[in-house]
């Protein structure tokens, strides 16, 4: 396959889809249905961190949500940015080279967030696109773009093999229809087939099944725990099921990685709120009955931004619903929760350790940035600058 300067990858992969373009446009400002503000549900009752309102009794019950100030508070800074990046982003040549060099790292990071800057301000369709699927979908507009300015600065220096191939080949997505298997290429069993396993009953029905983001949870904790590593009950002849999760057993075509489109979603992600988004949108549900579909719809700007702002929308009711931190104000921090994923973990362990300091009467320690987040928050101003400047009318969401 021939190579594609990274700027063309970046233009087709930016690229609207006429039809889908029209038709979305057309069912955001034309629709009747909910506006912005009856779907936002965070940030109303929000309170200050100092807040004396904010008790052990008040925050167990759910009483006070702690509002997450705009800004940086986790020390990170350019001259010690390197030490920070996760073990496979130091790998990345273009900031391993300057591991020891803050200014030319500094440099280097500036260069590829400002090459994806330009891009954007280049590019008015996509920036109102942007705009109407974040206020759509109750985010502020500066954290949607600022979770992109973060994948496109430091994850995305070269556009893997699989989305040169959606650009260059359409209908690439069925030629991975097969690979929703155990084993590459097909060779496994089908995930469709495994999910139908009376394991897997209880996550279609009750609380775990009334959303497709509770129903994926439940798909993944039962592969996990029945599943993952363990023999086959059901086979007469030695069998182990593979070891990984659902994740990297099911949805990594030919190894190549695991997250595609502008905001870098994984397939399971788009999954989890497909319901969400079809909602809002009137867009076709996704289903691992049909993978072609599923991928086109993450890789395709203009469904996969509404994929893309849905996670980031669920991330931060689950922040907000488990933890008690409303971190709407903080696109950093909404970044660095997108950017890490397992969003339930993280909450959970977030109320925990949060009680046990209230419980001693000690102060709480707010949610802080990753490498990823500090980013976001460091350049803000001009991310919000930008999409300050870009006009759309409010779009209004389909019942």
């Amino acid at each position: 396959m021939s190579q594609i300067p990274r700027s063309e990858q970046f233009r087709h992969l930016f690229a609207p889809a006429s039809i889908l373009t029209m038709g979305l446009a057309a069912t955001l400002l034309l629709a009747i249905g909910c506006s912005r503000t009856e779907l936002d549900g965070i940030g109303k009752d929000s309170i200050a961190p100092d807040s004396r309102e904010i008790t052990a009794d008040s925050y167990k019950r759910g009483k006070v949500k702690i509002m997450v100030p705009p800004g940086n508070r986790s020390g990170i800074t350019w001259e010690t940015l390197y030490v920070n990046l996760p073990p496979s982003t130091k790998k990345d040549d273009r900031w391993e080279k300057h591991a020891n060099d803050p200014v030319e790292l500094r440099k280097a990071v500036e260069k590829s967030y400002n090459y994806t800057l330009n891009s954007f301000k280049k590019d008015p369709k996509t920036l109102i696109m942007l705009k109407e699927a974040a206020i759509l979908h109750g985010l502020e507009p500066s954290t949607l773009l600022g979770v992109m300015m973060g994948e496109h600065t430091f994850n995305v220096g070269v556009v893997d093999n699989i989305q040169k191939y959606a650009i260059l080949k359409k209908g690439w997505g069925a030629e991975w229809a097969k690979t929703f298997t155990t084993l590459p290429f097909g060779l496994g069993t089908p995930l469709t087939e495994i999910l139908k396993k009376p394991a897997f009953d209880r996550c279609r029905t009750g609380n775990e099944g009334k959303t497709e983001a509770s129903k994926w949870d439940c798909y993944g904790s039962v592969w996990g725990s029945k599943f993952a590593g363990k023999p086959d009950p059901d086979s007469i002849l030695p069998f182990n099921w593979p070891k990984g999760g659902l994740r990297s057993t099911f949805f990594n075509p030919i190894k190549s990685g695991y997250t595609y489109g502008m905001g870098q979603l994984d397939p399971i992600r788009a999954l989890m709120v497909t319901d969400r988004v079809n909602a809002l949108t009137g867009l076709p549900m996704v289903s691992i009955e049909n993978p072609q579909a599923l991928y086109e719809a993450i890789i395709d700007p203009t469904s996969g931004i509404h994929y893309v702002a849905a996670t980031i929308r669920l991330q931060m009711e689950r922040i907000y619903e488990g933890a008690h931190f409303d971190i709407s104000q903080n696109a950093g921090i909404s970044a660095t929760v997108y950017n890490k994923g397992g969003e339930k973990r993280i909450a959970s362990e977030r109320f925990k350790n949060s009680l046990e300091s209230l419980s001693r009467s000690t102060q709480i320690d707010l949610p802080v940035e990753n490498y990823y987040g500090w980013l976001v928050n460091e350049k803000m101003p001009e991310i919000k600058a930008l999409m300050d400047s870009v006009k759309v009318p409010v779009p209004v969401a389909r019942r």
